[in-house]
């Protein structure tokens, strides 16, 4: 895993944020709010109207003088009588009251009657009557279709009876109504976003069809490993012997993937012999580049429980940090951290384990770990520029949240001397880039940005980062969008790049097109974790459609994060 993908890239979210997207899974907020959903009355939940809630001497004289009154107004002051009665935990007299008042109320006053729906629906969720609730907030939707207080009320009702989909529809057209200014109902929003996409991650998850990641995720993958002999084997000494596993071998060499998992396979098939486990452990590493997640720590453990004493250490300890990563994604935390301990027992000074325990601190945003296994893998190879950069990228991080400009100018200097020593490295002037970017420096990010694209051409994701910083720099989304596009000629199986350019086309308006896209994505991601985001912010443009074309609410104009 190259250190963009481990610690320096934005996450999903983030990059919502960036391009400013006006659906409601952008928000990445700091607090978190809940539902309103205590049964004590409120009044806020249903129009007062300009008068307020009458007293009783006032609704008493109100009704002496009702037969000189026209029907619109008998209709408003009946509403108010249920006001009272809603606001002293009345709700059944409450409903009888909206009910006169909706049957009084003339057909063409549709802003009055819209106000009668959806006091009565506040009543009738106080008595959890979520399909009732549904019924009349709908007409009053019908009747004002940017009434946010209706949508918000039947978006409560969605969700009490699981109807989460119809729940995030309204929820968006809430945050639409509202220009997306009130962080309240755009965290609900966020929050049922997730659900969504976690169950349908889930669902999805269990019938895929695993397929290989890009060759660029495959190389930095490869490479994230200075201590891994699978493929150490002397093609010449060993070729008089037939070896579908020797042919795998020279595949791999040449980055072509395809065969692998069947080459290895046949090897294995033939039972034990001089590259049976070689095979175990590179259809191990196949299955894990894949996702295949039982089947990794099935053929990975096979390997670390040899007791082939031509079997090396290396080699486990390859085996129990690749295994790590599979019981991490399984959820299966307590497994991982073992398989580390034991690779620690075994191997102390493997710079690989630190580093890939490392990476999985500081996505668990165990900052203080993850800068101590980055130094302790520094110490042992010093050679090594990912785990540089992931440590300065460490201490710029923990500066951020520790609002520290000491700590963060430490972490750009490292940065600054990383790139002066290692001027050839990509992935060490892409995520200086980045933290540049979020500094506001954005010339000298665009310059570093430009670098990493020169040292790395057929690496689409500085291009995608780029891209990024087109949009937030020159609030430019054609070249944004162009940069996002050229990434993918060069690799057309980039997950990454088709999520940006999905944002991108959400921003633009171009909701089809932006659902088509992250539909692409979703077939290349690799986690159920992935899946998860990717699917939610697909439901987001889905809901944003639906409100867009359905309701015929337009989205505001959402200025860029600067």
């Amino acid at each position: 895993m190259s250190a963009q993908e481990s610690s320096g890239s934005l996450s999903k979210w983030q990059i919502a944020a960036l391009i400013g997207v006006p659906v409601a899974t952008a928000c990445v907020l700091g607090g978190f709010y809940y539902w309103k959903t205590s049964k004590a009355s409120s009044e806020d939940d249903v129009e007062k109207g300009e008068t307020g809630t009458a007293d009783d001497e006032t609704a008493e004289s109100k009704d002496a003088s009702e037969e000189n009154r026209s029907p619109a107004e008998r209709a408003a002051a009946v509403k108010l009588r249920g006001n009272k009665y809603f606001k002293g935990g009345k709700f059944d007299l409450a409903i009888q009251c909206y009910t006169e008042a909706i049957e009084l109320c003339p057909e063409d006053n549709k802003t009055d009657l819209a106000t009668y729906y959806q006091n009565r629906a506040a009543a009738y969720a106080q008595q959890d009557n979520s399909e009732q609730v549904i019924e009349d907030a709908t007409k009053a939707i019908e009747l004002n279709k940017k009434y946010s207080k209706a949508f918000m009320k039947r978006a409560r009702a969605y969700e009490l009876l699981n109807r989460k989909e119809d729940c995030l529809r309204d929820l968006t057209a809430v945050c639409m109504i509202e220009g997306f200014n009130n962080p309240n109902w755009m965290v609900q929003a966020d929050r049922v976003l997730k659900e969504i996409g976690k169950e349908k991650a889930q669902e999805y998850y269990k019938t895929r069809k695993p397929t290989l990641p890009s060759p660029t995720y495959i190389k930095a993958y490869l490479e994230s490993f200075c201590h891994d002999d699978t493929l150490e084997v002397n093609l010449e000494e060993d070729s008089s012997e037939e070896s579908s596993f020797l042919e795998a071998v020279q595949q791999m060499k040449g980055k072509k993937y395809e065969n692998i998992l069947d080459l290895c396979t046949q090897q294995i098939e033939k039972g034990p012999g001089p590259f049976y486990v070689r095979a175990l452990a590179l259809r191990g590493t196949m299955y894990t580049l894949i996702s295949k997640v039982d089947e990794a720590i099935k053929d990975l453990t096979q390997v670390i429980d040899s007791e082939d004493e031509q079997v090396s250490i290396k080699l486990k300890v390859n085996c129990l940090i690749k295994r790590g990563s599979m019981h991490l994604q399984a959820t299966m935390l307590n497994e991982c951290v073992e398989d580390f301990k034991k690779a620690i027992s075994l191997d102390p000074d493997n710079s690989d384990i630190y580093h890939h325990r490392g990476q999985i601190h500081f996505l668990s945003e165990k900052l203080t770990e993850a800068k101590e296994d980055f130094e302790k893998c520094i110490s042992l190879n010093d050679s090594f520029i990912p785990a540089k950069i992931q440590l300065a990228y460490s201490i710029y991080k923990a500066a951020a949240l520790q609002q520290s400009p000491t700590l963060a100018q430490g972490a750009v200097e490292m940065l600054q001397k990383t790139v002066e020593k290692y001027p050839d490295s990509a992935d060490a002037h892409s995520l200086f880039a980045q933290v540049l970017q979020d500094m506001q420096q954005f010339a000298k990010a665009e310059e570093h940005f430009d670098l990493a694209i020169k040292a790395e051409p057929k690496n689409p994701v500085h291009l995608v980062y780029k891209g990024m910083l087109m949009l937030q720099w020159r609030q430019d989304v054609e070249k944004a969008a162009d940069l996002v596009n050229e990434a993918l000629v060069i690799d057309d199986k980039c997950d990454f790049a088709y999520e940006t350019l999905a944002t991108l086309e959400v921003q633009r308006g171009h909701l089809d097109k932006a659902i088509e896209l992250f539909n692409k994505a979703i077939e290349l991601v690799r986690t159920e974790a992935e899946l998860a985001q990717t699917f939610s912010l697909r439901e987001a443009a889905k809901a944003q459609k639906y409100v867009t074309e359905t309701l015929g609410l337009t989205p505001p104009t959402v200025p860029f994060m600067s």
